[in-house]
């Protein structure tokens, strides 16, 4: 067996929960494929102790203090809590040489921050790693924006219910919208920082091709909706692709696709692999 892999998580909602669950095989008391994975510890807000909390799927400890994370020297931290935890931790997990992978790459809307956690990456050796998480074809975009895009949009249907308290409720009456409505029209950048909690699907999609003010997003509120509906068209010099994936979703996660924590999954558990898809 390989030396396992250490990893530590930010964050302990429905997502880290689950990720945790898909991981418990590949402990290192047996290890699964020839991987194994050592989880360190959970980093949550001070004063997690005094909130009850959903027994872990592997015994792990909690912390409160992102010192102490960086103290274990893990090899990959997690982010599954959301854009303030990456504003607040990125730049000193980078700045460590550790490498991050997070799913709430809408932190990276602003432009700033962005240039100053890539520029720590870089200075360390450290990589800051994005999921597909809840779409597909980041994989595709990443390779024909070498050829040039010429154009990428993103569109995101959902049930009313998922977008309920966001800037949506601002836009439109969710509680009775009885047919499909595109509340939201705009660049990559804007979707990302006035949806945190639903867009950062939108953020990936431009950080994998065209950019930020290059992506056009789509926001939709639809009743008759059996999931997160996420679509991605693109065309360029290297022809056009069109991408449909219908995300399933959790009752205590209903923002969430099921396959988002399984993409983190994926991604760790490649770390690991001797052949990697």
């Amino acid at each position: 067996m390989k030396t396992p892999q250490r990893i530590a998580i930010i964050g302990y909602g429905a997502v880290a929960q689950a990720v945790l669950r898909h991981l418990a095989p590949y402990r290192t008391t047996g290890g699964r494929d020839g991987k194994a994975v050592e989880v360190l510890a959970v980093l949550l807000r001070p004063g997690w102790n005094a909130k009850p909390r959903v027994a872990a799927a592997m015994p792990v400890p909690f912390i409160d203090d992102i010192g102490q994370l960086i103290a274990l020297k893990p090899d990959l931290v997690l982010e599954c809590a959301g854009q303030a935890a990456v504003k607040q931790y990125a730049e000193a997990i980078s700045a460590a040489g550790i490498d991050l992978l997070t799913i709430s790459m809408g932190a990276f809307a602003d432009a700033a921050f962005h240039a100053s956690v890539t520029g720590k990456a870089l200075a360390s050796g450290s990589q800051i790693i994005i999921p597909a998480g809840a779409v597909g074809a980041l994989d595709v975009l990443a390779a024909v924006r070498h050829d040039g895009i010429d154009s990428v949009t993103f569109r995101s249907t959902k049930p009313p219910k998922a977008w309920m308290g966001t800037a949506a409720e601002k836009a439109v009456d969710l509680a009775n919208v009885t047919e499909p409505v595109c509340f939201f029209t705009g660049d990559a950048r804007d979707a990302a920082s006035a949806y945190p909690q639903n867009a950062n699907v939108a953020a990936a999609v431009a950080l994998a091709g065209a950019g930020f003010e290059k992506t056009k997003i789509e926001l939709v509120a639809d009743p008759a909706a059996a999931g997160n509906l996420n679509e991605i068209t693109a065309e360029g010099p290297f022809g056009k692709f069109e991408i449909r994936q219908l995300g399933k979703t959790r009752p205590e996660a209903p923002r969430t696709s099921i396959s988002a924590p399984l993409s983190i999954v994926r991604a760790v558990l490649n770390r690991g692999s001797g052949l990697v898809v």
